[in-house]
């Protein structure tokens, strides 16, 4: 399945929608920041063409051997993915692996991943691989809008893992192409097990953990930003970071 055809359809059909901008914006994500990430959303269905997928054959009846596009045309079905912004999910060398959907509407996410993925993906990886490879560290937090809203307040290489704790290719990354690890996860249990999980993965990093005060009563990064705006959430979070380098 050509994945990247997917995404960019999807960023053009977000410049058109004042609806999904709102919600952005309510999340702190302003144009800019989603267009650099090439952010989209979903408001009509999108059917790949099977007989581009050169994996694609009469076998894809099978469960089992399925190509790509015939996976996500049985993931996509019944306007699953109507409503949704699309997040790609991108490995070191640029390329789009995968995507997490998030509803404009409700509380609720999903993904959709290539099948043969010999490399790692994050979210927002693409946008911050120069500053890995240059600066030997990186920051990472669990999800795509935490990323995307501290890619507007720090000059930081800030990648997002989609869940609390990394997989062994996003592991094999760390341990490849950086010397220091800080972690910026969720304020719960999830978050604090996660952090233990990736030191026991990766134990030859230096590893930080960055917290955010237990004084704003949050879970995450984006809920900070929620509850503080721009101003307050920048002073705070220079403060979270003063010790990064």
């Amino acid at each position: 399945m050509h994945i990247e055809s997917l995404i960019d359809w999807s960023a053009n059909k977000l410049l058109g929608s004042i609806e999904a901008q709102s919600y952005l914006s309510k999340r702190g994500v302003p144009l800019e920041i989603a267009n650099r990430l090439n952010i989209g959303f979903i408001d009509s269905s999108y059917i790949p063409s099977q007989s581009d997928d050169r994996n694609h054959s009469d076998k894809c009846e099978s469960a089992q051997n399925r190509c790509d596009t015939c996976r996500f045309l049985s993931w996509s079905q019944n306007d699953r993915l109507l409503g949704r912004v699309v997040l790609p999910l991108t490995s070191y060398s640029g390329a789009s692996l995968g995507i997490q959907t998030r509803s404009i509407k409700e509380k609720t996410y999903d993904t959709f991943l290539l099948s043969h993925r010999p490399e790692s993906y994050f979210f927002g990886l693409r946008d911050s691989i120069q500053k890995i490879w240059t600066r030997k560290y990186v920051v990472l937090v669990e999800g795509p809008f935490d990323c995307m809203i501290l890619k507007r307040f720090v000059d930081h290489p800030v990648i997002a893992i989609t869940t609390n704790a990394t997989n062994e290719n996003q592991s094999r990354f760390l341990n490849r192409y950086v010397d220091r690890v800080y972690t910026l996860l969720d304020n719960d249990k999830a978050g604090r097990d996660g952090f233990i999980s990736i030191r026991n993965k990766t134990p030859s990093l230096e590893h930080i953990r960055l917290e955010i005060s237990p004084r704003f009563d949050v879970k995450d990064v984006n809920d900070l930003w929620v509850k503080l705006g721009d101003e307050r959430f920048s002073k705070e979070i220079s403060s979270v970071f003063s010790h990064v380098m």
